[in-house]
């Protein structure tokens, strides 16, 4: 047994313990925001006879340089064995060690994973890996690869920096996200992403206790709640404000997501049919929460006008329209024909002042 090993053990098995105790979101590299959609991928229920059939593999490699610069950089493409397969599927002591490369070569190990998800509602990707390199610290660095490129163009390659270093014979965890352009990654037909985990320290194994991918996906809003309508909810009757203002609350079921736009229209059917909207300005970007009627200035007729709102969150996902709103105009009524005047008509005045009085107004 290399020395360093028996501490090494131990410290194994406290991982196995903790990763029984605690939760794997709190366990694993950067605390993860809770999300509804969160999807996980590793290699359990993976065989050498499975990798040919639907495209999820790993395959270990010793190699001359990382990135390649020609095809004659990687030496071997070697799979793991069954064992070894169930043996990284896990947070546990079990490992995949690699073959000792070639003198002053070093080792990269590939995992081909399949995404299931739209790629245009995936927020975050995170790759994890688990594991050490013998003889001494090394830096092990995570690659993700260009979908559609040749694996031995070094251009092909994107390093998400940076590297980890890991003493010799400690498991050690670490993650790194991609955030942006997952389509540059992701194919977008089969949804095959590669990834890679390259040592620098030539002339020594590489250890694989654990590998795994997790997939965040956003959620839209939902549809907007507590409309108002000069500050009262539908139906609103008797509305003097010809300008009225309308309010909402934002809510979304990803925690942390916030309002990013709004779009609002207000008609005269209720039902949303063809030329119905009198108002609707678009989308307006931010997080505002009330806005005022800003179109032709409605008329005190007493006539009932709809209005609806939908939002989209800090990341573009669009929600449903809210249930449609109701409200009335107040209605403002000629005066009645003035009575009871003097003089009446036709009578005779004698005053070259006269004062004329009539009713009260109603």
């Amino acid at each position: 047994m290399k020395k360093g090993k028996t501490l090494a053990w131990r410290l194994l098995s406290i991982l196995v313990i903790l990763s029984v105790l605690m939760p794997v979101g709190l366990f694993v590299g950067p605390v993860r925001v809770a999300r509804a959609a969160t999807y996980t991928y590793n290699f359990a229920g993976v065989t050498q006879a499975t990798c040919g059939t639907n495209g999820i593999c790993a395959h270990e490699s010793d190699v001359d340089r990382f990135p390649y610069q020609s095809t004659r950089d990687r030496n071997d493409f070697q799979q793991p064995s069954n064992s070894e397969y169930v043996n990284i599927s896990a947070r546990n002591s079990a490992q995949w060690a690699t073959d000792d490369p070639n003198w002053y070569d070093e080792i990269f190990v590939q995992f081909d994973m399949i995404i299931n998800q739209d790629i245009a509602d995936i927020i975050r990707i995170d790759f994890t890996f688990n594991g050490n390199t013998d003889g001494g610290s090394t830096e092990h660095r995570i690659y993700v690869q260009y979908t559609g490129t040749d694996w031995w163009r070094s251009s092909s390659w994107d390093f998400l920096s940076p590297g980890q270093s890991i003493p010799a014979d400690v498991d050690t965890e670490f993650t790194r996200s991609i955030t942006s352009n997952f389509e540059d990654y992701i194919n977008p037909t089969t949804g095959a992403i590669t990834w890679g985990v390259y040592e620098t320290r030539s002339s020594e194994d590489m250890r694989i206790n654990y590998v795994e991918m997790v997939v965040v996906t956003n959620d839209p809003p939902n549809a907007p709640t507590n409309l108002l309508c000069e500050g009262q909810p539908s139906p609103v009757f008797g509305v003097t404000d010809t300008a009225p203002e309308f309010s909402w609350t934002f809510s979304d079921p990803d925690t942390g997501d916030t309002q990013g736009a709004y779009q609002i229209q207000v008609g005269d059917d209720a039902n949303w049919g063809d030329g119905a909207e009198m108002w609707d300005p678009g989308w307006t970007s931010g997080n505002a929460s009330t806005v005022e009627y800003a179109t032709t200035t409605l008329g005190l007729d007493g006539e009932t006008y709809y209005w609806r709102l939908r939002t989209r969150d800090n990341y573009g996902a669009t929600g449903n329209w809210s249930a449609t709103q109701n409200f009335t105009m107040y209605e403002n009524f000629a005066p009645n024909t003035p009575t009871n005047q003097t003089p009446a008509s036709g009578a005779a005045v004698n005053s070259t002042n006269p004062q004329f009085i009539w009713s009260s107004f109603s």
